[in-house]
């Protein structure tokens, strides 16, 4: 079978953060397991409709989009259109009221281990680091972290960064020429 991994909305210097590295090589480990092959399509400005899908070369699609703004309306949009015409699963998180299925961490259980570690370390008082506030992923991660601090009487403290206006989508660079913005 033929599985198309598409990196939708996301500038090109997000490519290269570790997790998303690992994330693409798992998934080309488990298409190989199932002797499938992956195609890959990068559109940073989602603006494109990649050959793989006018051609209907794939039978699903594995995508990883922007976590930022609205997407825009599928019916306008092209390559919208022709995404949602697969069988679908978006990885890490899917954008509101799009077809699909998530594959994602249970942020429940992650936040739960790591305050189970910290409660064992005698830790009373922590702190949440949310440097993207609005993304959906870690809006769930903090409010399952809130929760589990709750349980276990620990005094939380959130410190998000401020926002610069409107989210956006696609997503923008986060680093430039001379290193990180």
């Amino acid at each position: 079978c033929m599985i198309g991994l598409v990196l939708l909305g996301m500038d090109d210097t997000l490519l290269h953060v570790p997790v998303l590295a690992e994330v693409m090589h798992g998934v080309e480990t488990a298409v190989s397991r199932i002797n499938g092959n992956l195609l890959f399509a990068n559109l940073p400005n989602a603006d494109l409709v990649p050959a793989m899908l006018q051609g209907n070369q794939v039978e699903g699609l594995i995508v990883k989009a922007s976590q930022y703004g609205t997407f825009p309306d599928a019916e306008k949009n092209p390559l919208l259109r022709s995404i949602l015409r697969f069988p679908l699963v978006w990885v890490w998180a899917k954008p509101e009221g799009l077809s699909g299925d998530l594959c994602s961490f249970n942020h429940e259980h992650a936040a739960r281990l790591v305050t189970e570690h910290l409660h064992q370390r005698c830790h009373q008082r922590v702190a949440y680091l949310n440097p993207k506030k609005g993304k959906s992923s870690l809006e769930h991660i903090k409010k399952e972290f809130q929760h589990a601090c709750a349980i276990k009487g620990m005094e939380l403290t959130l410190l998000e960064a401020v926002s610069t206006g409107a989210l956006i989508w696609p997503e923008p660079a986060f680093t430039g020429p001379e290193g990180f913005l």
